[in-house]
């Protein structure tokens, strides 16, 4: 597949994550509080698209509680779980690691896949996900537009709660 055809779904679904419907009343970041802890699975977007099936970074995100800054993140790309600041708005829920003069910025989309448990309640079961390095220090001031100027080079994925009940 030409790599701007692959350039060119990733931000169909993107968009696509973006306006897919949420539970009735259930936020972004109340669907992720809800599921604590996610594993990620990213591929390559862009020019730079993986031509494997594998995928490029795995990564977990742990403890999404009702405190923002007690989240962590451990990725196949580094060791140890990083501490990130955490951004609800209405974009999604941008999860921010400082690195010296740059931001890895993992931001989880809108819920694409729910399921409805024992008791009646809907559950998230795969939310869209992106995951950018890029030098913009004002994703802490404004999140949401750094996200929209994110480079084609960013990973786009997904995200599953580890654990649904």
């Amino acid at each position: 597949m030409p790599r701007s055809m692959k350039t060119a779904r990733w931000i169909a679904s993107a968009l696509a994550a973006l306006a897919s419907p949420q539970a009735p009343g259930v936020t972004a970041y109340e669907a992720l509080k809800d599921a604590r802890d996610l594993i990620c699975e990213f591929n390559r977007a862009g020019a730079a698209a993986s031509r494997s099936r594998d995928p490029d970074m795995l990564m977990v995100i742990e403890n999404i509680v009702a405190t923002r800054e007690a989240a962590r993140i451990v990725s196949s790309r580094s060791v140890g779980a990083k501490p990130v600041r955490v951004y609800a708005t209405g974009t999604g829920v941008h999860f921010v690691q400082d690195l010296s003069e740059s931001v890895i910025v993992t931001t989880v989309l809108a819920c694409d896949q729910w399921r409805v448990n024992k008791d009646g309640k809907a559950l998230c079961r795969r939310f869209a996900a992106v995951n950018a390095w890029h030098f913009d220090q004002s994703v802490h001031r404004n999140p949401d537009r750094a996200f929209l100027r994110l480079p084609g080079t960013s990973y786009a994925g997904f995200c599953e709660p580890w654990n649904l009940d």
